[in-house]
């Protein structure tokens, strides 16, 4: 009977570890919110690449397109240990679309006229660690959220996502405010295969019972 119960209870051990062995899995996420010490940057097509300008007046910080900014999730998930991400997705929240883009002349005579360069699209694409550009499209008035599923590929390269974001249209006068970056995800701990748990498991078992048999011999 002692040496039945012995036997079940080292199946449930075996079991147990089986179970654990799946379980490993937890979130990470990194959130870009704050630019230059504002709650969003102004991305504006008529800049250049290099170029950053503060308003004191507007308290608004605009900046040249294409522009580049890194996600970097190394203090979250342990790549050396060998974890791996196993999904990711990337929000990216922009502000204060469709602004118009206009110049007003005024003729010799005191005359006025609105000149032809008037365009109020932003149209908005962006690229991911090097990559070809993928369009967005037009970005709507007011708040709009891109939401991306991301290749897992290109976090668990070396933990780091680059993002370049452009916004453009025909004239030349595309500006929008980009409100926050956030990247999440999920990440899993390397751990045995269930068949190698339970293989050790049974090697478990069969050591009890052996254990057991040269005991009652010796009695």
């Amino acid at each position: 009977m002692k040496k039945i119960l012995m036997v079940l209870v080292s199946i449930l051990i075996a079991i147990s570890f089986s179970g654990i062995a799946g379980a490993v899995s937890y979130s990470f996420e990194d959130n870009i919110d704050d630019w230059y010490g504002a709650d969003f940057v102004y991305l504006d097509e008529d800049l250049d690449i290099s170029n950053v300008i503060f308003d004191s007046v507007t308290g608004i910080t605009s900046v040249g397109t294409p522009y580049r900014y890194v996600h970097n999730i190394n203090s979250q998930v342990d790549f050396d240990a060998g974890h791996l991400v196993t999904d990711a997705n990337l929000s990216v929240g922009f502000v204060g679309a469709d602004i118009a883009e206009f110049s007003f002349r005024y003729g010799g005579d005191g005359s006025g006229w609105l000149l032809g360069d008037w365009n109020n699209n932003e149209n908005v694409r962006f690229k991911l660690d090097g990559g070809a550009w993928t369009q967005l499209g037009e970005v709507d008035n007011g708040e709009a959220i891109a939401d991306l599923v991301l290749d897992i590929g290109l976090l668990n390269d070396n933990g780091r996502l680059a993002v370049k974001i452009d916004v453009y249209n025909a004239l030349g006068t595309g500006d929008i405010g980009l409100d926050y970056s956030y990247l999440s995800g999920h990440a899993a701990a390397p751990v045995p295969e269930p068949a190698t748990m339970l293989l050790l498991g049974s090697g478990l078992v069969g050591l009890a019972v052996t254990s057991r048999k040269k005991i009652f011999k010796k009695k």
